[in-house]
């Protein structure tokens, strides 16, 4: 089964045009919210678009592929809980936007702090299998323990607070859920995380970095897609 880890022309078609639905949201979010803080989604719908465009049409290096975009992943999903627990400190509890921002920057720390740790500490095991310069991931054996007692607390903490229905507990249920789940995501693919770092300390000692099992068919298929066929117009052109 084709994953980020292992792409292949139709898993980079699929990521790119979720990421194009995603900068698109931003971006409309700006325009709704043009008169606060319209200028932060503005500039992260501009960023994501770039990305996107680089990751769907330019992008071979696996390391840059895999651990960006999984990293995009977890910015994403932890950005909804320090948003949220920003409203709830300003809104409910009446607190200042200084407050709102510490607390959400407190938030995005734990989370940056724990990926730098998974990302940081020695790997177990390695879950990559290297061919050449090519990579593709194989399954590795991560253990469902800790991850599966992080989830069990979050769901009773869940629990707890669904039970009084407000908008201050709702709030509270909405950062416990994303918080959880980003946590559950780093602990689960931590093998991979480590692996990706020992794939990008391998690169520097060789001449053409890492780069997809599925390279040639991910090339072929950039040529038929429509930037790519303009690409080609053009340089044609200059002939």
């Amino acid at each position: 089964m084709s994953t980020i880890y292992d792409p292949d022309a139709r898993t980079v078609n699929a990521l790119t045009r979720t990421l194009f639905i995603v900068a698109i949201g931003l971006g409309a979010v700006g325009l709704l919210r043009s008169a606060t803080d319209g200028w932060v989604y503005g500039l992260l719908f501009f960023l994501l678009s770039g990305y996107t465009l680089y990751m769907r049409y330019w992008c071979e290096r696996y390391t840059t592929f895999a651990l960006s975009y999984f990293t995009l992943m977890i910015f994403l999903l932890a950005l909804a809980p320090a948003w949220v627990s920003y409203t709830v400190v300003t809104d409910d509890l009446g607190g200042s936007p200084t407050e709102g921002r510490i607390t959400a920057g407190l938030i995005l720390g734990f989370i940056a702090t724990l990926y730098a740790g998974i990302y940081l500490t020695p790997p177990r095991g390695f879950a990559f299998d290297v061919s050449d310069n090519r990579v593709s991931f194989s399954v590795s054996s991560t253990s469902a323990g800790a991850e599966g007692l992080i989830a069990g607390v979050g769901t009773l903490a869940a629990g707890a607070v669904i039970k009084s229905v407000t908008p201050f507990t709702t709030g509270i249920l909405i950062i416990l859920i994303f918080l959880f789940a980003t946590v559950c995501m780093l602990i689960h693919a931590r093998d991979r995380i480590r692996g990706l770092r020992t794939l990008r300390k391998r690169e520097k000692n060789r001449l053409t970095p890492y780069t997809f099992m599925q390279i040639d068919e991910i090339r072929e298929a950039r040529s038929r897609w429509w930037l790519g066929r303009l690409f080609n117009w053009l340089a044609s052109r200059r002939h």
